[in-house]
């Protein structure tokens, strides 16, 4: 789909806090991991763990744009963009959270299909509160 020059979009970035709470997860797996399995996990461990995290970077959402949509003028369409260039349109689905300081969009039925946007993923806090504004209306 062409990009509309009018279109709002908000672009993302991982935050601190959540690149920490990710590092942590994946430590911690680690050591259940060794724990179960015996000091040689860490040789088969590591190496996954490190592609875990290679693909999480390289999944990572960079932009949400809201376009509108020809064939259903009432509905929004969202375009989510990766940094690896891919794009796609999706719906939020039931499930979603939202938060003074952060959002769980779902997008699909698969647990992964979920967008964790915090605050502090965003240019600044105005930027977040359009987020949220276009996605659920006045907040």
């Amino acid at each position: 789909m062409p990009d509309q020059p009018n279109a709002p979009e908000w672009r993302l970035w991982q935050s601190a806090g959540q690149f920490g709470l990710d590092l942590a997860a994946l430590f911690l797996v680690e050591l259940i991991l060794l724990y179960c399995f015996g000091s040689w996990a860490w040789l088969l461990a590591l190496p996954l763990m490190a592609g875990v995290f290679y693909q999480s970077v390289q999944r990572q959402i960079i932009m949400i744009r809201l376009l509108p949509d020809p064939s259903e003028p009432s509905r929004p369409l969202w375009q989510l963009q990766w940094a690896n260039g891919r794009v796609r349109n999706v719906v939020w689905r039931a499930g979603s959270v939202r938060r003074q300081h952060l959002l769980l969009l779902r997008y699909g039925h698969w647990p992964w299909q979920i967008l964790l946007i915090r605050q502090a993923s965003c240019v600044s806090a105005a930027h977040f509160k359009a987020l949220k504004r276009a996605l659920y209306g006045e907040v």
